[in-house]
């Protein structure tokens, strides 16, 4: 018995791209993923490439923050000018189905999911590529260092946080 997952999408690639990376900007919205549902705050979209008993959906939203210096230690005398901001979520959720290369009857779904959310004050001097450069910090603590590989996540997914070369 050898069980194996499938992955729903097969995403389009886009021309000029090679496919996926370790960060793909590749996704091809226009060609893969259409609207499902959309309202003041929230866009959820599917990807068609994928079998429908697999979906993948992304979820985009945003909510106005009142004070984005709630729950930091940062004194007053430090504020912007504004305290107001916004938190973005960027949402992807899949089902995996699990299969057996020798029972065609076995097959069992598992739903997984992967959320980013960004919070971050509505001011001027703040810009998307620092923004960018937040998010790529954030995701590269997912590995170790150097190592794109995905013994970083196993450890995390086995619940030890700390990088062996922290101190």
């Amino acid at each position: 018995m050898a069980k194996s997952f499938v992955i729903g999408p097969t995403d389009t690639v886009i021309a000029g791209n090679s496919g996926p990376a370790e960060v793909n900007t590749n996704l091809n919205f226009a060609d893969d993923f259409r609207i499902v549902s959309s309202q003041a705050g929230e866009v959820i979209a599917t990807n068609v490439t994928c079998p429908v008993d697999q979906p993948e959906t992304l979820r985009f939203s945003q909510r106005r923050i009142a004070n984005v210096y709630n729950g930091t230690d940062i004194d007053q005398s430090a504020f912007l000018p504004t305290r107001d901001g916004t938190a973005t979520l960027i949402e992807l959720r899949q089902r995996w189905i699990e299969v057996d290369s020798e029972d065609s009857t076995y097959r069992k779904a598992v739903p997984v999911k992967a959320a980013i959310t960004l919070t971050v004050p509505s001011y001027g001097n703040v810009s998307a590529a620092q923004v960018q450069d937040l998010v790529y910090r954030a995701f590269s603590a997912l590995f170790y260092t150097g190592t794109p590989g995905p013994e970083g996540i196993a450890d995390l997914l086995h619940g030890v946080l700390a990088r062996p070369d922290l101190r």
